[in-house]
């Protein structure tokens, strides 16, 4: 692991969202040991109309994503937004928003980490999911950068038997291998329901089998 650079980001700026989030948790405390999901906007649209829980029934699942955010903010706001929850299994999305904004895939990879290794400290016997992060029409991150970044999270769980990471090659392109286009709402960004169907499909067995085993 490398020496992490300055932050790129204002850390304050999705305060607002984190603070509401936390309320959330306040009102209704999870019970530990559940399933969290934590990231970027791909957590928090599919936190809408409680599709995510819906599509992971029965699992007990919650999410605390937020903004765009990226590594540097998930790390940031751990013992707010993952700490309190105390989860199991933590599935994890961040990167995309990072690359964009001047991140290394070897910083990102750095700040997960980091993350990861705060909470094997304080939550003994977590696992992680991490889901890899996606070429969509918008997207402006290098696309070199973007590979590189999926092949250090595939290495990375290589190296750690407590993390796994979700294949998402079935989602972006057909059984012919084409490139799907009719995965993403309007804004070419972000997955829609048929996007977040397929995801599911990659991400729910794997779940079920942690939570079995």
């Amino acid at each position: 692991m490398r020496t992490l650079t300055a932050t790129r980001v204002d850390l304050q700026r999705f305060a607002d969202q984190v603070a509401t989030l936390e309320t959330s948790l306040r009102q209704t405390p999870p019970e530990p040991g559940g399933i969290l999901f934590y990231g970027s906007s791909t957590m928090v649209h599919w936190r809408a109309d409680d599709l995510l829980q819906r599509q992971m029934a029965p699992l007990p699942v919650l999410s605390t994503g937020f903004g765009g955010s990226t590594a540097d903010e998930a790390l940031y706001y751990y013992g707010r937004l993952v700490l309190p929850v105390r989860p199991s299994i933590l599935v994890y999305y961040e990167g995309d928003n990072d690359l964009g904004l001047g991140y290394t895939a070897a910083e990102v990879l750095e700040l997960t980490h980091r993350l990861f290794e705060w909470a094997r400290q304080d939550l003994p016997g977590i696992r992680f999911l991490i889901i890899p992060v996606k070429d969509y029409p918008a997207q402006d991150a290098p696309k070199e950068q973007l590979a590189a970044l999926n092949r250090d999270f595939a290495e990375y769980a290589t190296a750690h038997e407590d993390t796994w990471v979700a294949d998402i090659g079935p989602v972006l392109q057909d059984e012919q291998g084409m490139t799907r286009l009719d995965i993403f709402e309007d804004d070419n960004t972000h997955y829609n329901l048929k996007g977040y169907q397929l995801l599911a499909g990659q991400v729910k067995p794997i779940l079920e089998r942690l939570v079995e085993s």
